[in-house]
């Protein structure tokens, strides 16, 4: 009998984090199905696999997930296919910055489709079959912004406080559905790949500085872990752990001062 292709699906696979993911999914025997945009990072990814895992089985598959119907052209491609997606790096996302008023609405409407919509529709698309045969594993990229209130990346926060409390949220489900099937969420530190220039954020030393900031295989190696695992969270970095438990415990006591201030809880 043929041993059963394992089969991966990795969105915003061919830079950065993705990259890295596909990387390791790869290293471990999967079929990984890579989806980008960019044509040219596709053709990119392709031959750095051809060079230096020429054994790879890779699907290369260029698509634009940030317009509306994306994600069921995607679950179409991969069903009429016989792919059976056993893992989903829910990945793909970019960001804005600046002046709410300054950044084109289009800009932030594309954003909002892809960080949101996409990755939601995605998940409950995948996570139907894998809940049926009770098996498969999703991670969603969400952010350490969506954490706190981000000035200057306002939209681009709530976008992946969206995708933290989703993911989190339905893996509980999950867990009191008892199903062998989990949801990680990833919450990177300011990582150094393409998005801090796709976002407009080249002039920011955040993404230098080596305590705030991490490499990109550093990432996903931490995330790839909490996935196997089935962890509903990871931060990596310890330093970056600490710094959100902090802000986190600022941002509750600021909300309870005001709420006290207003008198009893804001009611007159």
């Amino acid at each position: 009998m043929s041993k059963k292709i394992k089969n991966a699906l990795v969105t915003g696979g061919s830079s950065g984090i993705g990259m890295e993911f596909s990387k390791l999914l790869i290293k471990d025997g999967y079929r990984v199905i890579i989806v980008a945009k960019p044509e040219e990072e596709l053709k990119k990814a392709e031959k750095w696999f051809q060079k230096h895992l020429p054994d790879a089985d890779i699907i290369y598959h260029q698509q634009d997930l940030a317009i509306p119907g994306a994600a069921q052209e995607l679950y179409n491609f991969t069903s009429e296919n016989g792919y059976t997606i056993d893992i989903l790096i829910n990945n793909a996302g970019f960001a804005t910055f600046g002046q709410y008023s300054d950044i084109p609405i289009e800009r932030e409407l594309s954003m909002i489709n892809l960080n949101v919509i996409t990755i939601y529709h995605l998940t409950r698309l995948y996570l139907k079959e894998m809940v049926a045969r009770n098996s498969g594993k999703i991670l969603i990229t969400s952010s350490t912004a969506a954490l706190v209130p981000s000035p200057k990346m306002a939209a681009y926060a709530a976008t992946k406080a969206f995708s933290f409390n989703y993911g989190m949220a339905v893996n509980d489900e999950l867990k009191d559905l008892n199903s062998n099937v989990s949801i990680t969420v990833l919450c990177p530190p300011s990582t150094r790949t393409g998005f801090q220039h796709t976002a407009g954020m080249d002039d920011l030393k955040l993404f230098d500085n080596k305590r705030l900031s991490k490499d990109p295989d550093f990432v996903a190696k931490k995330a790839y872990e909490a996935l196997l695992k089935g962890k509903e969270m990871v931060i990596p970095g310890t330093f970056a752990r600490i710094l959100l438990q902090a802000f986190n415990k600022m941002a509750r006591r600021k909300v309870v001062l005001r709420l006290m201030k207003l008198g009893k809880w804001g009611l007159k």
